[in-house]
């Protein structure tokens, strides 16, 4: 459950960081990928510090990954 969870927000981030490009000039996106691997950092940090296991962890920045991905390819398809 908790690798879902990671997932998920981590998905979130993500399609938070796209909708924010549109917002940002050129010269900032930078920020906006500071922003993004802060907030990863987050989540990550709290689920370790909740005590969760090294493999669902794992799993969950994985598939959080994966579906962070797929998230910027639907988007950069539907923006074009």
């Amino acid at each position: 459950m908790t690798s879902i969870l990671i997932a998920v927000l981590m998905a979130l981030v993500g399609y938070i960081t796209f909708t924010l490009r549109e917002y940002v000039n050129k010269y900032s996106i930078i920020l906006l990928i500071f922003l993004m691997f802060a907030l990863d950092g987050i989540i990550i940090q709290s689920y370790f510090m909740l005590g969760d296991g090294k493999y669902e962890l794992i799993t969950g920045v994985l598939f959080g990954t994966i579906f962070k991905i797929i998230v910027f390819i639907v988007l950069q398809k539907n923006s074009s």
